[in-house]
Order: C-alpha cells, then structure tokens, then sequence
C-alpha cells in the first residue's frame, strides 16, 4: 500500500518533490496524508486509479519500486533539495552509497575522439572497482557505459524516460544488457517518453549518486554543464578533460572543474581527500610511434589540415582520422578547430 501511495504522489506532484514532502511532514506521514480528513486528502484518494496501473505495469514489465522510504533508497538522493519519491529500476540493484561511484558525462553528438576517451576513462575507473554512472544516451553516455562494461565494471544508467522505453534507439541493445547484468534506474513511471524536461531533472540524479563527475566533452550550453554545475552545489567533486572541448575550457578557465588528463588525476584527487598517499600505479609501456604516426605529427606541426596530409601521404580521410583521433588520445596533439590540431608541449620535448 504504501508503495501505491507514493506513486500516486509521485505522479500529481511531478516537479514538485520538494512541496510533496512538506506534504508528508506536515501530515505526519504518507498513509496519514491519505487518509485524513481534509479536502486535500479527499483530492489525493480520488486519483490511486493512476497508480494501480502503473504498478500493474511494472509487475507485467519486471519493473521493480523502491520509494523513499525504502531503506535501500541511495542516502546521497537525500541531500537534493528535491528527491525523487519514487525509483524505478531494472537488473541488478547495489548499495551505491557503498564504495566509489563516478559520473561520466558529454554531449549526445560526440566525436569520435570524444567516445574513445569516454570509453578510456570508464575501463580504467572500472578496473579500479569504481562504479560508472551516466545518462544512457547517445554519444559520450553510451561510449561510458560500453567502456564499463568492457573491464567488467558495474555501470549504472539513469534515465530521462521510463525504464521500460529504449531511448535512444541506437542504444536499445546496451539498454537491455544493463537492464539484465547492471542496473538502469529512473524516477518516471513506465512508458513516460524523452520528453525535453525531463533530461535536466534527471541530471540531479546522475550528480548526486557520484563522487566526481567527469565532463569529457561539451559545449558552453548544455546538459552535460548543468550535470556539473549540481555536482559542485552538492559539494561534489567536477573534472573536466583538459585542453578538449569549449565547454570543457570554459569550466576550467572559471575554476570550476578540475582540469584531467587521465584517470590517475581522478584517483589522486580522491586519495588526497581521503588522506591516503598518492600512489602512482605501474602504468603499460607505450609504443613507440609508427613511421606513419611520426609522419603525420611533422605534417601537423608545420600546420597543415586533414586534407593536406590526405593529399602528401596518399591516406584516405577514414584512415588518417582514426591515426589523428589515437594521436590525440595519447595527447601528441590537440584540436584547434575544424580539422585543424596542434603538437602539444609533449611532442615539443
């Protein structure tokens, strides 16, 4: 019964958690909510149709419910100003307060450059028995989730819709695969659609179950820098993929983010915090250069584009994309507009 109340709450109070738990303050509890006596009481019985079916459709859907009262809702939820009265979930459900969870985030039209960081910095974490938290969308989200679970790492997805809609298409594959051997979680009752409103709301979500947030790639204005900014309001940590993105510079050059150039930063940062010494782990021998790589650096350092060394070389725009996109990775050069890179100091040395 009292998961059938908070749904029904959950639904009439939608974007108002905060004044739907004043609600239950004021009455004492849930159950007393709903079975006064007054008119706002009469007005909250008459509407439990909705939310019978809702929970009918989560028994048919092998959804399951947790509310906010549930002992294993994430404490780090009660620290918003306005969490969610309800989760809805499928695959495997975690102690997420328990151990390190960090959040991985970017923009939905990612390059491809960008994905390979995403998935880079998410197998590493993973590795290091970090959970890895995003947004299940398009571009950086899915490239986060695929590089946890490559390192068979646990990632958790939340979403902006309800946890029975594969939204984006492109990651309707990825989506069941979580749903079956991780954990998708969502404050929307099943069948809710992407629906524009909702990705912020559910950006509070992605921040507060995470330590950090890691923005790999942004623009000035959009969801990834909203994710950030309530990471820093709930006094969490924010990372920003150095010398990358214009959104990433922006949070760096306001003292926003701290800049990273690779997953030790992360776990320095969080050992400092904890007071442990800074250890530096025995990182892989990098090869050498390829004859071709060397080649394409001299092309970049004397400033010219893609097309440019397409023609010099005799490579395909395909081939020589994926050369420059592993070269930028490594951090041998770095974008500085359309198909234009620049040697980094590392290769000045």
């Amino acid at each position: 019964m009292n998961k059938l109340l908070y749904i029904s709450l959950a639904e009439q109070m939608k974007f108002k958690e905060a004044d739907a738990l004043e609600l239950i303050r004021r009455a004492g509890s849930i159950e007393a909510l709903f079975h006064g006596d007054g008119m706002e009481s009469m007005l909250l019985k008459d509407n439990l149709t909705q939310a019978e079916a809702i929970m009918e459709s989560c028994l048919e859907k092998d959804i399951n419910i947790i509310t906010i009262e549930d002992p294993r809702y994430p404490k780090s939820l009660h620290k918003l100003s306005d969490p969610p009265l309800v989760l809805y979930y499928r695959g495997i459900w975690r102690n997420l307060d328990e151990g390190t969870s960090v959040a991985i985030v970017g923009q939905r039209k990612a390059t491809a450059t960008g994905k390979m960081q995403a998935e880079k910095f998410a197998s590493e974490l993973a590795e290091r028995k970090i959970n890895v938290i995003s947004g299940l969308a398009a571009g950086i989200d899915g490239a986060a989730h695929r590089g946890a679970i490559k390192a068979n790492g646990f990632t958790v997805g939340v979403l902006g819709t309800g946890a029975d809609v594969y939204y984006p298409v492109e990651n309707a594959g990825l989506m069941r695969k979580m749903a079956k051997e991780h954990l998708v979680i969502s404050e929307f009752a099943p069948g809710t659609g992407g629906r524009p409103q909702n990705f912020p709301k559910r950006n509070r979500i992605v921040a507060a179950l995470s330590r950090g947030t890691l923005v790999i790639e942004a623009q000035v204005k959009s969801g990834s820098l909203i994710t950030a900014r309530l990471a820093r309001e709930l006094g969490r940590d924010v990372f920003a993929l150095a010398n990358f993105s214009e959104g990433c510079q922006t949070l760096i050059a306001k003292n926003q983010a701290i800049p990273v150039r690779d997953t030790e930063d992360i776990i320095n940062r969080f050992n400092k915090l904890d007071g442990k010494t800074e250890q530096k782990t025995e990182k892989k021998p990098e090869k050498p250069l390829t004859d071709e790589e060397t080649q394409i650096l001299r092309h970049i350092a004397l400033g010219k584009g893609k097309e440019e060394i397409c023609n010099i070389m005799g490579l395909d725009i395909v081939k020589l994309t994926r050369r420059i996109n592993m070269l930028e990775i490594k951090g041998y050069i770095v974008k500085t507009g359309h198909s234009k890179y620049e040697i980094t100091e590392r290769v000045a040395k």
